[in-house]
């Protein structure tokens, strides 16, 4: 990214800089950049952007706010496979947006069934349906956050 637009990035008041990070149209360089910007809502918008690369989110994902680390775990950019890991997040906020998503594993969901935090506890637990047949194998119900 040019120098100058770097120099324009960091003058712009913090609104503009969230418009710019939750604008689906924003350039990835320029997300990119604002993705390490010092405020956590920035961040948080980045991470919730649809044309932010896994990449990006890989590295928010680590943010120390937790609201940027849910947001990236909601972000459907961001494979499963590395979503996963916020089962073991301190925040439950973390932890519901993981519980939150529609390709959360049934494994994972078996875990956070057993979640310290009640709401993400009951949250699992409603995700999960005792399948009748011999096996005792669980399925995921066809659920939405309203019914939760």
């Amino acid at each position: 990214m040019e120098e100058r637009v770097v120099i324009y990035l960091d003058q712009l008041r913090k609104r503009g800089r969230c418009d710019l990070a939750t604008n689906p149209e924003t350039d990835l360089s320029i997300l990119t950049h604002l993705a390490l910007d010092k405020d956590f809502e920035v961040r948080k918008g980045v991470a919730g952007n649809p044309r932010t690369s896994v990449d990006i989110l890989q590295v928010l994902l680590k943010d120390g706010d937790e609201e940027v680390r849910a947001m990236a775990v909601r972000n459907k950019n961001l494979p499963i496979e590395d979503a996963v890991s916020a089962v073991r997040d301190p925040a439950w906020y973390v932890r519901d947006a993981l519980v939150s998503r529609e390709d959360c594993p049934k494994h994972i969901l078996m875990v956070l069934k057993f979640d310290p935090v009640d709401f993400v506890t009951r949250k699992a637990k409603r995700l999960l349906k005792l399948d009748e047949n011999e096996n005792g194998e669980y399925e995921k119900e066809n659920m939405n956050e309203k019914e939760i």
